[in-house]
């Protein structure tokens, strides 16, 4: 049995209600653009959604950001180490050099 699932906000509140004339909108209603990190799916325009019910999502995002940042130093880092072994060989094969030629 396939029962349709209703989504209530666990403060009890709504997020966008007209009230007095006026549209009153929650201060944590956010609205992002771009794609799900955890489903590689498009968001094809803004989606609005409770700033709680995002941390999930933001926070597979960071992660997925951090993972590529770490990636990218430990290249960075290697290339760094690679260029100071070929600088001290250098200076090593000069020091040699000079002793040999007597200077």
């Amino acid at each position: 049995m396939n029962l349709p699932i209703e989504y209530s906000c666990p403060l009890g509140k709504k997020c966008v209600e007209a009230r007095d004339g006026k549209i009153v909108r929650c201060a944590w209603l956010v609205g992002l653009d771009g794609k799900e990190p955890s489903e590689e799916k498009s968001m094809h325009k803004v989606t609005y959604r409770c700033a709680v019910a995002w941390l999930p999502i933001v926070a597979v995002e960071n992660s997925q950001t951090n993972r590529g940042q770490t990636q990218e130093i430990n290249i960075l880092n290697k290339d760094i180490t690679d260029h100071n072994r070929q600088m001290f060989e250098l200076a090593q094969a000069s020091v040699a050099i000079r002793l040999l030629k007597g200077e």
